[in-house]
């Protein structure tokens, strides 16, 4: 037998309280959190575990890009990405641009017939030479060269 912490009453505690040290009696406990959710409310964040709304991650986020230092950073990094794949862009870039003047057509996919189709490159280094492949097959295809990757 323990006693509340609170109330001072004796109870018998669970492994977890004693794992814990948190000695609160079952009446106290549910004072407790129901104080903490009507606090929680009251500051306009009045949520489940892990289930915050857009808006409290959307904020977070216009927060942290204006600490010191983290917009430099975030576009170093994107300088960084793009002259590391710049033969991808290029390639994809360079395709898009024949489709849109009419001198590439888009094909059915290859494995199921379906329209519409992504131009899937083999290789970068011929821009042209693409695979048309349908959403789903062209996902399966990268998900099965990920997993032979690994």
């Amino acid at each position: 037998m323990t006693t509340c912490r609170q109330c001072k009453s004796t109870f018998q505690p669970s492994e977890r309280q004693i794992r814990k040290s948190d000695f609160l009696c079952s009446e106290c406990q549910r004072a407790y959190d129901a104080a903490y959710r009507a606090a929680r409310k009251a500051s306009g964040n009045p949520v489940k575990t892990g289930q915050m709304p857009r808006s409290y991650h959307q904020a977070y986020e216009a927060a942290y890009a204006q600490r010191p230092g983290v917009r430099e950073r975030r576009a170093s990094l994107m300088r960084g990405y793009a002259r590391l794949h710049a033969g991808r862009h290029a390639a994809r870039r360079k395709l898009r641009h024949e489709v849109e003047m009419g001198r590439i057509v888009p094909l059915p996919c290859e494995v199921c017939g379906d329209t519409p189709t992504d131009g899937h490159h083999a290789s970068y280094a011929l821009p042209l030479a693409v695979t048309w492949l349908c959403k789903q097959h062209h996902q399966e295809l990268h998900a099965k060269a990920k997993g032979e990757q690994s």
